[in-house]
């Protein structure tokens, strides 16, 4: 799976309790062809390659830690497992 509508100004907000947040992911199309590469680098160390080991390593550019950011990643895994068709 890819996705290929990856802009840097795709964002959202979600409301509740304690206000606004920012939306943990927002505009995902999955696309179910295998390979693939961003068309949107998400930092200088890895450009647009495609791995769980780019996310990580650009953890801190989003104020995350490695195990932060590893924690997230596995929260979405078992979640996309619940929930995708």
């Amino acid at each position: 799976m890819r996705k290929t509508d990856d802009h840097l100004w795709n964002y959202g907000f979600l409301r509740g309790g304690n206000g606004w947040r920012l939306s943990p992911a927002f505009d995902i199309n999955p696309e179910h062809r295998p390979g693939g590469q961003l068309q949107a680098p998400i930092s200088e160390i890895h450009r647009a390659e495609y791995s769980i080991r780019s996310v990580l390593d650009t953890a801190p550019y989003f104020d995350l830690t490695t195990g932060e950011a590893r924690e997230m990643i596995g929260d979405m895994a078992r979640y996309i497992a619940g929930y995708w068709r």
